[in-house]
């Protein structure tokens, strides 16, 4: 029985931080840190070439790959692919309204959201209800795009 006591080697390049660019390359050129790229890729391929480097599923227990089990390497490269980079939102205002700055206000946080809308009461007031932030109720809109990065 082989003994896999060493660390495995399978760098993981990313051009950028986004999913599609994420690159998993052999750097050492070792079958095990192949068999840890198989791994990801497919299910196929990584019992073809286990099976190819002999390698039992006792041995798998003790593989590493970039210092992690193999099930911890693979559910970590995959996560990475499967998640969406989040969206960059940008807003401008295209008038200097009351409403305008609510909406504005209102992405940027509670507080800001609270000041905007005690000025614009003391001017005479609004019902929050009827107040649309690109077509979306006010609140609505703040759901939707206040976690999002947004350039104000």
């Amino acid at each position: 029985m082989k003994k896999l006591y060493f660390a495995v080697l399978a760098l993981v390049a990313a051009n950028s931080a986004s999913a599609d660019s994420i690159r998993l390359v052999n750097a050492d050129g070792n079958p095990l840190s192949q068999l840890c790229i198989a791994a990801v890729e497919s299910e196929s391929q990584f019992k073809a070439l286990a099976k190819e480097l002999d390698i039992s599923p006792a041995d798998m227990d003790e593989l590493r790959c970039n210092s992690k089990p193999l099930g911890a390497f693979v559910a970590s490269i995959r996560n990475k692919l499967e998640t969406p980079e989040p969206a960059t939102v940008v807003f401008r205002t295209t008038d200097d309204g009351d409403l305008s700055r609510l909406c504005m206000a209102i992405l940027e946080s509670d507080e800001a959201y609270e000041a905007a809308k005690a000025s614009i009461k003391s001017e005479g007031g609004f019902l929050e209800s009827e107040v649309l932030c690109n077509g979306l109720p006010i609140r609505s809109f703040a759901r939707k795009y206040r976690n999002m990065t947004a350039a104000l």
